[in-house]
């Protein structure tokens, strides 16, 4: 019965690549630079994928990638989303501080060694969405506060965070921060949310809060609590 499962296993396996080899060969003739490869049950980004002149758009959630490639940097130009949520990644590859185009990052849901998020994240220089949730993280990188030029939308949520660091003050262009169902007790706005002033959207829901800090009344752009 073990051997029948493995059989059918690797079968779905050599099916999903071969009907993600299929569709990338139709958008590259196309000449479309969106790639959604979601749930093609694949273990390696396919090698077709390389003969793309541009990628603008990559989706790979819900695989079973264990590592990227680090000839991704091939599509630095261009690459603006990338999507990795539900894949068993340990890491992500030094090679994407490179992507300098890159402005939406989907790490949710990843199997970080250690359960650390990557601190080479805040190399890249026009970040402005990143997902870290579902990683059972017990802290932020503090280097993340590197990103204030850029950062916008930071969803941290269903993770073990107890505290936030003081050098997320700095993003100053964050609109939404979610950091819901994690175990923050002391919610940190005088030192860091204040001067979040750009800050519309705050997810606080299923954390050990009693109470919120007054401090959170001088964001005058928050809509949504």
């Amino acid at each position: 019965a073990a051997a029948d499962a493995d059989a059918d296993a690797n079968e779905a396996v050599r099916a999903g690549l071969a009907r993600a080899e299929a569709y990338i060969a139709t958008q590259i003739a196309a000449g479309k630079p969106n790639f959604i490869l979601k749930n093609y049950e694949l273990r390696a980004v396919p090698h077709a994928l390389f003969s793309a002149s541009a990628v603008r758009v990559l989706d790979l959630r819900q695989n079973a990638l264990t590592a990227l490639p680090g000839e991704l940097v091939r599509f630095a130009p261009t690459l603006t989303i990338l999507r990795l949520h539900g894949n068993p990644l340990r890491a992500l590859p030094p090679a994407l501080t490179r992507l300098t185009t890159l402005r939406d990052l989907d790490c949710g849901k990843l199997a970080f060694d250690e359960r650390r998020a990557p601190e080479h994240v805040a190399a890249l220089p026009g970040l402005r969405e990143l997902d870290l949730q579902w990683n059972e993280l017990a802290a932020l990188p503090d280097a993340y506060g590197a990103l204030h030029a850029s950062l916008e939308v930071l969803n941290a949520s269903i993770n073990r965070l107890s505290v936030l660091p003081p050098s997320y003050a700095r993003l100053t262009r964050l609109r939404e921060l979610d950091v819901s169902y994690n175990a923050l007790a002391v919610l940190p706005a005088d030192t860091v949310l204040r001067h979040c002033t750009a800050l519309t959207t705050l997810n606080l829901v299923g954390n050990a809060l009693r109470t919120l800090p007054g401090a959170l009344g001088a964001l005058r752009a928050l809509s949504k609590l």
